[in-house]
């Protein structure tokens, strides 16, 4: 089963943001950080829900570039010169 990654309220600004953790095996291809987050600058709920999605599928596309130059490096380290 899926889990949607949802916004969340900031309690102290109101401001709806999100946030997704970074896999620890990916995490050394986005600078080691633990998760991407991203204030959604609204403070009306539907807005918020609205703009997560773009929001989502960007934070989606970073971590399978980050999977894609994990892959390339770890393919990379497995060839040989001739001699």
């Amino acid at each position: 089963m899926a889990f949607m990654i949802q916004p969340r309220r900031d309690p102290k600004s109101g401001m709806w943001k999100i946030r997704k953790g970074i896999p620890a095996h990916l995490r050394p291809f986005l600078d080691r950080k633990t998760e991407l987050k991203r204030s959604l600058e609204t403070k009306d709920a539907a807005e918020a829900k609205s703009r997560a999605s773009v929001i989502v599928a960007e934070f989606e596309a970073i971590t399978a570039n980050a999977s894609c130059v994990m892959i390339i490096k770890n393919e990379s380290s497995k060839l040989t010169l001739p001699n």
